[in-house]
């Protein structure tokens, strides 16, 4: 009698998750090497996600993506945290291994870079602006100053912690904060939007020649998109890219599998178009 293989489990933590595309993206990277799973969608909130995120491991789970709002929380719990994570602060992705300790990780910094290299933009020597001081930024930051350590300009309408942000990273690389007020005189060839609500400052940035992305992707053209085209960018990007790449390097920690990238970004792209 043959006994069939049940489904490796994974899944999303946080909240909201409703509107997530990581089940999408992971049954499409499983589909690549046959491995069947069963991605999740686990709400949780600040006062019931270790209980969850313990229930999920305890049931057989093997590895999680963690969101907003459980980052920085969720880093603070594990005693095993990747450079990724320690430096972010923050973690993305938890791994169960062997011996059933769970390893905590960041993907979102490598899964921006290597977006932005799909898009054949490259931060190097380029001057930076980033929008932002919260755990977006911070999941980006440390692989971002790694290839610009001396390029990168932080802005955030509570300054205190754009300067906290600056000094956490300062062994990484030298960020210039700058108050939103003077960002008139800023001119930056990259300007990277980390935060999660439209900033209400837009309007004293100098757009012109510049390349723009928002780490946002939903909706797939959003505000920052929007205005920063109406303002002389050359060219704007939401983060889907971004949610594809890092989705494949958690994808490739759990299963020691890599795996190709272009078609679910395709499939993502037109699934966005169709819902407009």
């Amino acid at each position: 009698m043959t006994i069939a293989k049940l489904p490796k489990k994974f899944a999303l933590i946080g909240s909201p998750v409703d509107h997530s595309l990581s089940p999408i993206l992971h049954e499409l990277f499983a589909k690549q090497f046959q491995i069947e799973i069963c991605y999740e969608l686990l709400s949780a909130n600040l006062d019931n996600y270790l209980e969850i995120i313990e229930q999920f491991f305890s049931n057989g789970g093997l590895g999680l993506n963690v969101t907003a709002p459980l980052k920085t929380l969720v880093c603070r719990h594990l005693k095993n945290l990747d450079k990724t994570a320690l430096v972010a602060n923050s973690v993305n992705t938890i791994a169960i291994q062997k011996n059933g300790s769970l390893h905590g990780y960041n993907t979102d910094g490598i899964g921006l870079l290597c977006d932005l290299e799909r898009k054949n933009i490259i931060i190097k020597d380029s001057d930076l602006l980033l929008l932002g001081a919260g755990g977006a930024v911070r999941g980006i930051l440390g692989p971002i100053l790694e290839q610009a350590p001396n390029n990168v300009i932080l802005t955030n309408r509570d300054l205190s912690k754009a300067k906290k942000v600056a000094c956490e990273f300062k062994e990484i690389g030298d960020i210039q904060v700058i108050e939103t007020r003077d960002l008139c005189h800023v001119k930056a060839k990259i300007i990277i939007n980390a935060t999660s609500r439209t900033p209400d400052y837009l309007d004293k940035l100098n757009f012109n020649n510049t390349l723009c992305y928002d780490l946002n992707y939903a909706p797939s053209n959003t505000e920052f998109m929007r205005i920063a085209a109406e303002n002389g960018a050359l060219s704007v990007y939401n983060g889907l890219g971004m949610l594809v790449e890092q989705a494949a390097a958690a994808f490739t920690l759990w299963h020691n599998l890599c795996p190709i990238t272009q078609n679910a970004y395709k499939t993502l792209t037109q699934l966005q178009a169709n819902t407009v």
